[in-house]
């Protein structure tokens, strides 16, 4: 059995999206708005589950994507 604890969205606007989510459901953030080249990141922490939003900056791959349509 898998207990799920972690979920990812891509957004293009994840520092706002964290805003809004941690904001109307008053809910803490699991870690602070970061960047770098490749990515932006945040997370909300609502107790068991971790929101994870996060903006991709580079080119996937879509070949691995298209695997799982």
């Amino acid at each position: 059995m898998f207990t799920l604890d972690h979920i990812m969205i891509e957004t293009d606007y994840p520092q706002k999206m964290a805003k809004e989510f941690s904001e109307i459901f008053e809910l803490p953030y699991a870690w602070p708005f970061s960047e770098s080249e490749d990515y932006a990141s945040v997370g909300i922490n609502s107790g068991k589950l971790i929101l994870s939003l996060l903006s991709l900056n580079f080119v996937l791959e879509r070949k691995h994507v298209l695997l799982m349509d």
